[in-house]
């Protein structure tokens, strides 16, 4: 069973957070259904047990703190909105528990400009990032050791993940349950949540 942490990043959106808790629990639903064992054991993991999104619009709460999660296999990265390097500053507490992770073995799947944080851990430089077009030009700025690329929506490169439009993060997300658990079950998920699977099998598509 892979333990899956996603970040109740301060300026995340609701809709990537819930979105890839509900896909991974889904995928769990599916192995019930034919006999198997879960495969994805599902939390929100945050500075605190509550946090606010949406200016206070929303509350979400932890399943756990990063202080309580010791290893995890995967680690969700939601899409960030309003003023990067704001985010980037209320979101420095998680660095170096990411980066322990990462060197630990856990996969990193950053979700469209969750790209920001991330790139401002370290752990991007020298590596291929999909960036969303609108965002691209101040990405560069805040970081010249990234290697931004324009010719694929999704990248996969020494277990960090990026992904470059608003809500293909969908389709990478149906990329990691095909890494893990093969095309079949991807293609159900993108089924079940109306995904258009096609997507990832393009060429233009995907950077490695």
């Amino acid at each position: 069973m892979k333990h899956v942490s996603i970040l109740s990043l301060s300026d995340a959106t609701l809709t990537s957070i819930d979105s890839s808790h509900q896909l991974f629990n889904r995928v769990n639903d599916f192995m019930r259904y034919q006999g198997k064992a879960p495969f994805y054991n599902v939390e929100v993991v945050g500075l605190a047990e509550k946090i606010e999104l949406g200016n206070g619009l929303y509350t979400i709460r932890a399943d756990k703190t990063i202080d309580e999660v010791t290893k995890t296999d995967v680690i969700v990265i939601p899409l960030l909105c309003g003023d990067f390097p704001r985010a980037i500053t209320k979101n420095e507490k998680y660095t170096d528990w990411l980066i322990d992770q990462y060197h630990k073995g856990a996969e990193i799947v950053c979700l469209c400009v969750g790209s920001f944080y991330l790139a401002s851990t370290g752990l991007l430089d020298d590596r291929k990032c999909a960036v969303h077009w609108a965002a691209k030009n101040e990405f560069k700025a805040m970081f010249p050791a990234v290697r931004v690329i324009d010719d694929s929506i999704i990248t996969d490169e020494k277990g960090i993940y990026t992904c470059g439009g608003g809500y293909s993060y969908l389709n990478l997300l149906l990329h990691i349950l095909e890494k893990h658990l093969g095309k079949d079950i991807s293609i159900l998920a993108s089924k079940m949540f109306e995904i258009d699977i096609e997507q990832i099998g393009r060429a233009s598509c995907m950077a490695r």
